[in-house]
């Protein structure tokens, strides 16, 4: 009887160690796919677009359902629109994740930092600390060139991107979504939403 519970305990180890390569392997591969396209859509797409720098990490007071309200015109245009999701499931998990108050991701662990600013020294100008630095909120040609995004959504087996931005210039046109796709290893622009302030939401 020994040697079964010896057999039995080698079999649970050995399955063990291989969830622990998958987990591994599949965290290493996710880190991968997000520092390529941060690096992408940075330094090619956005520098293309009079931006230059990104937020340092994702910020729940930003991205969340409560504080982000244009996310539900979102959600009404892609309701009926399968050229970004064409998997209702995709759609779901990307909002719902959108929706659950932003971990916050620290985008240095991707990009290099020299792409990156702390948007939160927009609001800390009366804050100790911050006396000490360039109070860019007092700059609106800085916070043109500076944007805040979510959380990369990818899908299809990292084919596919959508990624929402908000940019600090104090109009009502300060977001946008934008949907990515991979096409021989290259990332292309497949479509770009704004809000439509006409529609109630």
């Amino acid at each position: 009887m020994a040697w079964r519970s010896v057999l039995l305990f080698m079999r649970h180890v050995i399955v063990l160690g291989f969830l622990l390569i998958a987990s591994v392997s599949f965290a290493q591969s996710d880190s991968v796919e997000m520092s390529n396209f941060l690096n992408f859509f940075v330094k090619d797409y956005l520098a293309t677009h009079g931006v230059s720098k990104i937020n340092n990490k994702v910020r729940p007071q930003t991205f969340s359902k409560t504080n982000l309200s244009y996310t539900n015109w979102y959600s009404i245009v892609l309701k009926n629109d399968t050229t970004v999701f064409k998997d209702e499931q995709d759609k779901k998990n990307f909002f719902s994740k959108l929706y659950e108050n932003a971990v916050e991701l620290n985008f240095a662990n991707y990009i290099s930092g020299s792409f990156l600013v702390d948007i939160s020294r927009f609001y800390n100008n009366d804050s100790l600390q911050s006396r000490n630095l360039i109070a860019i909120s007092k700059y609106p040609e800085l916070a043109r060139s500076m944007i805040e995004i979510t959380t990369p959504y990818f899908f299809d087996d990292y084919n596919k991107c959508v990624i929402v931005s908000y940019i600090h210039n104090y109009s009502r046109q300060n977001s946008k979504l934008y949907y990515f796709k991979k096409s021989h290893d290259k990332w292309e622009l497949q479509k770009l939403l704004f809000p439509d302030f006409n529609i109630d939401y």
